[in-house]
């Protein structure tokens, strides 16, 4: 199991929020609840290292913090 994580951004649009919820396969409320906070959240858990690299490429094109 490979873990994404995200840095929560200072401000959250509804774009950014819309965009990260298709990214992750989310609702927008349960994304807005992961991305609250200062703390970074895990967001994803992936069974391969290519699926969750793929998934933090695209969190870092939305423009946000991620790791794997």
């Amino acid at each position: 199991m490979v873990y994404v994580a995200v840095a929560p951004p200072k401000t959250l649009s509804e774009d950014l929020l819309k965009r990260v919820a298709s990214l992750i396969d989310k609702g927008i409320f349960d994304t807005r609840l992961l991305l609250a906070g200062e703390i970074p959240r895990i967001l994803a858990s992936c069974p391969s290292t290519g699926t969750a690299d793929s998934i933090a490429q695209g969190l870092r094109d939305a423009g946000l913090v991620a790791f794997v």
